[in-house]
This record gives structure tokens, C-alpha cells and sequence, in this order.
């Protein structure tokens, strides 16, 4: 038998081309920096989150006492409107009534007392005039104007007299539309 010297021959190792370990090089840098990026996403997340809870949390205690002062401001307020409401209506009957004064006086009345109810819309007058000539043209303009509630029957005159210098003193209460009180 023969010795046959049996050998092997390695085969040369293959070199990878530079360019390739350059890429996977760079593929694996990438992988490992995406994995650092994501995991401080993640921590400045939950700190964001933290601070978004805080924050929510102070904005709701601000809230709440805000809310009350400017709840109690505004009920203040609110009352305050009712009140010039009521103020600004009252204002608007009493101007109505000088302008119904106005246009239905006989020019040559003094007035000298005027009260006026609201409720029923009566108003009482006292006045001074030259003449019961003039006294009766008052009263007539009075009956004539159509603003005066059933002017025939409502128109009461008293308290008729003459003062030291010749003139007639009177009192005269009578009621009026309501209408004229409307806006």
C-alpha cells in the first residue's frame, strides 16, 4: 500500500470589497443611532407628558377661582343691567308724560304741582292761570286731547280758588292711555 499524501488545499479566503463593509458599517451606525434617537423621543415624551399633567392641573385650580371671581363679577353686573333696566323704563314714562305736559298745556297755565301714579296711569295737577276763561280752555284741550283716558268722565277739578292777585288757583286729576307710556 502506498502512502498517498492527501492534502488539502485551503482555498483563499475572499476578501469583501471596501465598499461593502463600508455600508454595512454604516447600516449598523444607522440601526444604533435610530435606537438612541427613539429612546430619547421616548424620555422627552414622558417628561412632556409629566409637564402637560402638571400644567392641566394648575390651569384647573386657576380655573376654578378665576371662574368664581368672574361669576360673582358678572352676577354683579348682571343685577346692575336689571337694575338700569328698571331705572331706563321708569325714565321713559316720566318722559313721555313731560312730553304729554308739553304739547296739551295751555300756554297761559302755570302748573305747580304734579304727582303721577304709575300703576293706573292717573296723574293729579295743581296750577295757577289768569282767568276761569283760561281755566276752562285747559280743561277743554285736556278733554279734546286723545290721550286722556275717557277725557268726559276721568277730568276732576278742585280745590278752585282766587289768590291776592286775581289769579284762580286749581287742582285737576284725571287718567291717561296707557299707550302713551309705551315705547
Amino acid at each position: 500500500m502506498q502512502e498517498t499524501s492527501f492534502r488539502i488545499i485551503p482555498k483563499p479566503r475572499m476578501k469583501t470589497p471596501f465598499g461593502v463593509n463600508l455600508l454595512v458599517g454604516v447600516a449598523i451606525s444607522l440601526f444604533v443611532l435610530a435606537g438612541i434617537l427613539y429612546g430619547a423621543l421616548c424620555y422627552q415624551e414622558s417628561v412632556l407628558k409629566t409637564k402637560d399633567k402638571i400644567l392641566d392641573a394648575d390651569i384647573i385650580a386657576l380655573e376654578t377661582s378665576d371662574a368664581k371671581e368672574i361669576e360673582a363679577e358678572l352676577s354683579i353686573l348682571a343685577q346692575r343691567t336689571k337694575d338700569f333696566s328698571k331705572i331706563y323704563q321708569t325714565r321713559a314714562i316720566t318722559a313721555n308724560l313731560f312730553f304729554f305736559l308739553k304739547d296739551s298745556c295751555h300756554p297761559k297755565v302755570q302748573l305747580t304741582d304734579l304727582s303721577f301714579n304709575q300703576a293706573d296711569f292717573a296723574i293729579s295737577l295743581k296750577g295757577i292761570t289768569e282767568n276761569f276763561k283760561t281755566l276752562a280752555e285747559a280743561i277743554m284741550k285736556w278733554q279734546i286731547d286723545g290721550r286722556v283716558a275717557s277725557a268726559t268722565d276721568e277730568i276732576n277739578l278742585s280745590d278752585i280758588s282766587l289768590t291776592k292777585e286775581g289769579q284762580v288757583s286749581f287742582g285737576l286729576q284725571f287718567a291717561l292711555k296707557p299707550f302713551l307710556f309705551t315705547r
